[in-house]
């Protein structure tokens, strides 16, 4: 009975507590916490909507600048077809420029597999002749040879090609005439043996400390650059892919800017041509496929395999390609076969010719 008298009072004089107006003191602190909670709302929004507003942005900064880039290209390509009858094109291990008439280009090839080489044309009437071929030879070549690596701040091909050679081609150029009476004027000078190695060197030790930091392996990064431009700083290839490590600015260019700064940017393409933003950004790449898309691989021979597929082909196509493969289950000897055998035909070779070269450079860092 005394129990129950007990709890009773206790019950009653909760009751008359929680029934006592709350003091100023209270009123304030729930004002204070009501505040607080609207302001704390606010903020998550506001973030909501800077990212919201700042991907809008990304796509619309896309969009313009693929249609200013179809232009060009196609401003371009008219250009091209008015002077010499037919499209040039390069290949990403070719440095293509045209001069400022069209009439003269120049093509460089860095391909070891093909031979290294300088060859300059132009399209000249029969009155102008031999002498205006020279001309614009000379000057084309001249204007090549000069240009500058944003990097090194040196000639792109400083000790690539004997300047004796050069001048000795421009003097004796073969001559071809076309069907509307035009004649081509050519010349092609050979790149040293060794310019492969010396253009390794150039950028090594700007790999070496990109790669450092991301805790990347250089040889790695070497081998994506050597396969995808052969060391051409100025590699374009056809769908709009720049520089050393061949970005796309709305792909891997702008997902690299994103893994190192957290918000995403459109390179230009000329930043993409300077080697260090390139190489920064396309090494970023490289890190952001391995720890975004491939995290719960455990063995680091497997996921490199999947990151230098994903790097060829696209990590969303990889992932869909193991998508009935337990790959923490299987071999590494596994992981490349099926790339090997189930990936598309250049992601095949790519992968062959990316661990050739990554395994050719060790011991290069050291």
């Amino acid at each position: 009975m005394k129990k129950m008298i007990f709890f009773v009072f206790i019950a009653y004089i909760s009751v008359l507590l929680s029934a006592q107006p709350q003091t100023s003191a209270d009123i304030l602190y729930e004002q204070q916490k009501k505040q607080m909670e609207s302001l704390m709302n606010n903020q998550t929004q506001a973030q909501q909507n800077i990212l919201s507003n700042a991907e809008k942005y990304f796509k619309e900064q896309v969009e313009k600048y693929e249609l200013e880039y179809q232009k060009r290209m196609e401003e371009h390509n008219k250009k091209v077809k008015e002077a010499w009858g037919k499209f040039i094109t390069f290949s990403t291990k070719e440095w293509g420029s045209f001069s400022q008439d069209y009439k003269t280009y120049s093509r460089v090839s860095f391909d070891e597999e093909k031979g290294g080489f300088i060859e300059v044309k132009t399209i000249v009437t029969k009155e102008e002749g031999k002498k205006v071929a020279q001309e614009n030879i000379k000057k084309q070549m001249n204007a090549i040879l000069e240009e500058k690596d944003d990097y090194t701040g040196k000639p792109i091909l400083e000790g690539d090609v004997e300047k004796s050679q050069a001048e000795k081609g421009i003097l004796n150029p073969t001559v071809s005439q076309q069907s509307d009476g035009k004649m081509i004027y050519t010349v092609k000078v050979p790149l040293v043996d060794d310019y492969a190695k010396r253009n390794a060197q150039k950028y090594k030790s700007l790999i070496q400390g990109i790669a450092k930091v991301l805790q990347l392996p250089a040889e790695l990064v070497i081998a994506v650059v050597h396969t995808e431009s052969s060391f051409n700083p100025r590699a374009q290839s056809a769908s709009g892919a720049f520089g050393l490590m061949q970005l796309i600015p709305k792909y891997g260019a702008a997902d690299g800017y994103y893994y190192v700064h957290k918000e995403k940017k459109l390179l230009t393409q000329e930043e993409l041509f300077d080697p260090s933003v390139n190489i920064k950004y396309g090494s970023a790449y490289l890190k952001a496929i391995s720890s975004l898309y491939f995290p719960a691989i455990s063995n680091e021979v497997k996921k490199e395999y999947l990151v230098i597929a994903s790097y060829n082909m696209g990590p969303t196509a990889i992932k869909t390609l193991f998508k009935n493969v337990d790959i923490n289950s299987v071999s590494s000897e596994y992981v490349y076969n099926y790339i090997k055998t189930n990936a598309a035909k250049e992601t095949q070779d790519y992968i062959e010719k990316v661990i050739k070269r990554k395994d050719g450079y060790s011991g290069f860092f050291k």
